[in-house]
């Protein structure tokens, strides 16, 4: 796999930020049922920012678009961002109202998760926030769906780069927004949502999802270990009106997962900052993938986030 080793063009992330308290547990509640957690783990998340500090931490220039409460919380987000490079002039602080946060419950034997999120802050960014330089001229924008559709919508419509939806977690999105963009990541349930189909297992039955959706814009399915799967419209830029589309299915980096926690914000943080260095969408979700095999490593939705170096390695070795 070729490897693209620049770095340094610019991206700008639009979306939440989050107070992560994380507990681990022997296996995750039934309901009704109460456990004792193993240990706590208090963090700074948010899709937003998780994809914000990956794609700062794997070489690109990041600019934060947000919002937090005038709190501890907040300020303890900011700071966390900063010390990943990433610049947090962007992130609005709203009186009156508390930095967004997310309970995280993990499952310590089997690295899964489940998620329960309060937005707070976050559902007060709206399109003004966003119609600023950074988001205009970055070389990608990359937004989630933990804010407001419509400012998301709007920051689409204002940006000149290349735009990146994850279309996580799943919600309704008008048609003015996929109109608009150029690669939308999802993982198999979210697929499921946008295209109105059932929930495919593998990426085999993805590609029949995709197959029979055919969405004019690229999309990659993410599944963990599994790897990725990406759908394109047609064959190359140019290709002829009515071209079939084109599948390729790229490898996750065999390991053994401590913490599945952000590996998917990590996978879309890369997979932008390669995009916006001018590589092939293919070896960008490979470089993706990789990263967010290695982001499993270790415990919170950061703390495993790997730089540029250590991922041109792994690929490097993955390709023999």
């Amino acid at each position: 796999m070729a490897v693209d080793s620049r770095c340094g063009a610019t991206v700008a992330v639009v979306g939440s930020l989050n107070r992560d308290l994380t507990l681990t547990l022997d296996r995750l509640p039934s309901p009704g049922e109460t456990l004792l957690a193993r240990q706590a783990l208090r963090g700074s998340g948010g899709k937003g920012a998780n994809q914000a500090a990956a794609a700062a931490v794997a070489g690109a220039q990041v600019s934060m678009i947000g919002a937090v409460g005038v709190d501890d919380a907040g300020t303890a987000m900011l700071a966390d961002l900063r010390s990943a490079g990433v610049d947090v002039s962007g992130v609005r602080k709203v009186a009156g109202t508390p930095s967004g946060g997310a309970t995280i419950l993990l499952d310590a034997e089997r690295a899964e998760n489940v998620i329960v999120v309060e937005r707070g802050a976050n559902a007060a960014l709206d399109p003004a926030d966003v119609r600023v330089p950074s988001v205009r001229d970055a070389a990608v924008l990359l937004a989630q769906l933990e804010t407001p559709v419509e400012t998301v919508l709007a920051a689409a419509l204002w940006a000149s780069g290349l735009v990146i939806i994850n279309a996580a977690p799943h919600r309704e999105l008008p048609p003015e927004l996929l109109a608009r963009a150029d690669v939308v990541v999802v993982n198999q349930s979210e697929l499921a949502g946008l295209a109105g189909a059932p929930e495919p297992v593998t990426l085999a039955e993805a590609e029949l999802v995709l197959g029979a959706w055919t969405p004019d814009f690229a999309v990659i399915v993410t599944a963990g270990a599994a790897g990725a799967l990406i759908y394109r419209p047609q064959a190359a830029p140019g290709a002829q009106a009515g071209a079939r589309p084109v599948y390729v299915s790229v490898p996750a980096l065999p390991v053994t997962p401590l913490d599945t926690t952000g590996a998917g914000d990590c996978f879309c943080g890369v997979l932008a900052a390669w995009l916006a260095s001018g590589t092939e969408l293919v070896h960008a979700a490979g470089a993706a993938c990789v990263a967010g095999s290695l982001s499993t490593l270790a415990l919170g939705a950061r703390a495993g986030l790997p730089d540029r170096a250590r991922i041109v390695r792994a690929l490097s070795a993955q390709a023999g």
